[in-house]
């Protein structure tokens, strides 16, 4: 019986875990070890929306040591930003991830993320060598 229940549990989460469409794969070498911002980007001209990743990478030395930052963007054909809203279209359905809005000071255009859609970066080893992906789990 605990067996049955265990593996009855086990399927039911992996029902509810969320999918995920790969954006961004590059060979590790191209994105360097460091930290790694990921963002989403939008061209309000067109409505087209994106990815982009930053890695920030400090290496020690005199007077501070220095800093190297390397920014790689993709366009993403599935999201999309109409009326206000951007949005991902996978396999027939739509997923709403945020909304655009603007700051409460200066009045800047900022996007208002819903929790929908999260950006997600590994670094895995493929048969093609160590590479940097980025994910987009909705």
């Amino acid at each position: 019986m605990k067996k049955l229940v265990l593996v009855t549990s086990l399927f039911a989460s992996l029902a509810v875990s969320a999918a995920e469409l790969k954006v961004m794969d590059l060979p590790s070498l191209e994105m360097s070890h460091g930290h790694v911002t990921t963002r989403f980007e939008i061209d309000h001209s067109s409505g087209t929306a994106g990815v982009s990743a930053t890695v920030t990478r400090r290496r020690p030395g005199r007077g501070g040591g220095t800093t190297y930052t390397h920014t790689r963007e993709n366009v993403v054909p599935e999201l999309s930003m109409v009326d206000g809203t951007l949005s991902l279209f996978v396999d027939g359905t739509t997923v709403d991830c945020g909304t655009m809005g603007v700051t409460r000071i200066f009045k800047r255009p900022v996007l208002n993320l819903n929790g929908n859609c999260d950006l997600e970066s590994r670094r895995v080893k493929t048969s093609q060598g160590r590479r940097f992906q980025l994910f987009i789990k909705y």
